[in-house]
Order: structure tokens, then sequence, then C-alpha cells
């Protein structure tokens, strides 16, 4: 099962691109700032149509299906954390599972069930109760987090996941995503923290100027050649001793 694109442009951002996406991996796309990371995220999720070329879930046209479909298909962490302001973090929350309830239907057992695990998951239970708008971005990011898991849909996209988080929650989200694919999901990440690229990515997408300029695993993708040729500046990449994976720095 797959999420991928063919021939995808928009004019002006992104040029041609393929990419997939497969359950039971975390994909990582990153990129210098303009790249086109957050476009093609927004395509995949459904939630903008390119002028060329097609984006598919297990071969079908994504764009063929209903908005309903799609929710229990794909979910989606966006960067914009103030969706749901007015709302309560538990109401929030459950609108994760509204592409599962009928029109005229209440939450399951089931349903609260999977809403209380994810906000335990989360470390976001004791907000349960306060409006999303009296959380600090930390907070926020944590709870669309939570929704998203409590929508349980196989394919989870997130757009900078980790960026307003302490190291704690940082390295918490981390495991969350690394245990998301242990259950089969495709997890989608646009991340700048090419450390945290390096980590937990089963593959690599290097988009710049919005064109893929590489694409594979860790070891193909984050190299001195293509991440300098990519953002522009000289780095040099070790090993970290302790997760013997690269370490990006730059050359000043």
């Amino acid at each position: 099962m797959t999420l991928q694109t063919v021939g995808l442009c928009r004019d002006g951002i992104l040029h041609d691109v393929n990419f997939a996406a497969r359950r039971g991996e975390i994909t990582t796309i990153i990129g210098p700032n303009g790249a086109g990371k957050s476009t093609l995220l927004a395509y995949l999720a459904g939630i903008a149509r390119p002028t060329v070329g097609d984006v598919l879930l297990d071969g079908s046209p994504l764009a063929a299906l209903s908005s309903r479909e799609r929710a229990r298909a794909i979910s989606l962490v966006a960067q914009d954390t103030t969706v749901g302001a007015d709302m309560r973090v538990e109401q929030l929350v459950e609108t994760g599972r509204h592409p599962h309830i009928g029109r005229f239907d209440t939450a399951t057992d089931d349903d609260r069930l999977r809403i209380a695990h994810a906000l335990t998951l989360t470390a976001t239970g004791h907000l349960a109760g306060r409006t999303v708008s009296s959380l600090s971005g930390g907070e926020r990011q944590r709870v669309h987090i939570a929704r998203a898991l409590a929508q349980n849909a196989p394919y989870m996209l997130l757009d900078e996941p980790t960026s307003a988080l302490d190291l704690k929650h940082q390295a918490d989200v981390e495991k969350l995503l690394r245990s998301a694919r242990s259950e089969g999901r495709a997890v989608v990440a646009v991340v700048h923290d090419l450390g945290l690229a390096a980590r937990m990515s089963d593959t690599v997408t290097l988009l710049a100027r919005g064109q893929v300029l590489a694409a594979g695993s860790v070891e193909e993708t984050i190299t001195e050649e293509l991440i300098a040729q990519a953002y522009d500046v000289p780095v040099r990449i070790h090993t970290d001793p302790f997760t013997h994976s690269p370490v990006v720095t730059v050359v000043t």
C-alpha cells in the first residue's frame, strides 16, 4: 500500500516530483526553506491539487475519494496549530474520530477509548478540559498530534511535528512516530532537523528548488555533497557514537 505522486508540478513551486510513502515506514522530507516541502505535503493530504500530475492512494487517484474517505485514510498535523482554538482539548481530539462516526451518530465506547489513549500517549490528558487557545505552542502541537493518533488513519502526515517542543517532548514524539510505524502506518514528516531525520527515517526525500535532489536511505541522501548542494552551505558529516546516525555540522 502506497501514497505516491507521479510527475507532480505546480508553477514556480514543484517540478516533476515523484514521491512514495509506504506503510510500515517513516519517510522524512527535508530541504531548505522554499523548497516545496509543505506544498508537497498539502498535495499528499488532498487539501491542494497540483496543476500537473497525480496523487495516488494504493494506485487510485486521491481526488476521487470523498473528504470522509480521505480522512479515514490520511491524517494531517499541519504547522498551523491555531485551528480549533475555541474548542476544549478533548473536543478537538474527538474530531479525529469524526470520519469514523456516522453523521447522526455519537461517539462509541471504542471512540472514547481511542481519544483517551491518544491523550495519554501525548501526555495531554491533564489538558483535556482546557481551551486550545489557552495552551502554549508546544502543548497545542502535542494536542494536534493526539487528534491525528485518534484518527487512526494508515497514512500519517506531519509538518514540522517537533518544531515547538522541548527536548523531552521531542523525544516523546519521536517514540510515538516509531510506534506508529511499528503498527504498520506510513509516517511522512517534513522536518528541518537533519539529526531527527537521520535518526528515525527509513527513507528520506531531499527537495531543493522544487525538485527531488535525492531520495533513498539516510546513507544515500544525507551526504556532505548533497546537503551542501541543497542548502548552499559547506558541511561536514560524522557518525554519532551513540545513535550511529549521521550528524551534520555547518562549516563556517
